[in-house]
């Protein structure tokens, strides 16, 4: 619809973030992990993948996808959401290699 609209899409930012309460990892409920990730990477993941494909044929773009100090530090708090960022940030250094051949900034 942004393109539609306004003719190009220049930048993204992938900013979605929350965390359920603390609880170690033995009394975590399953739809808690099923959650966090569904939210924190796929949704980075589907903003990244849409707006490459507008942002590849254009050679330029900016992409900004919101990590987290907990996931790349290891602690005693949330673990999925440590694991959730973690995964953010490994897509983003990933993704950054192939759109930047593209002409587009991911990080």
């Amino acid at each position: 619809q942004a393109v539609a609209r306004y003719g190009a899409l220049d930048c993204i930012f992938n900013n979605a973030g929350f965390a359920y309460d603390f609880r170690p990892i033995d009394q975590t409920p399953e739809h808690e992990f099923d959650r966090q990730m569904e939210v924190l990477v796929k949704g980075v993941f589907l903003g990244v993948k849409h707006a490459a494909r507008v942002m590849k044929p254009r050679g330029a773009g900016v992409i900004l996808n919101t990590g987290s100090v907990a996931g790349l530090q290891a602690g005693y708090s949330n673990h999925v959401y440590a694991a959730a960022k973690a995964a953010v940030i490994q897509l983003t250094r990933s993704t950054a290699m192939e759109l930047g051949e593209a002409g587009i900034r991911d990080s």
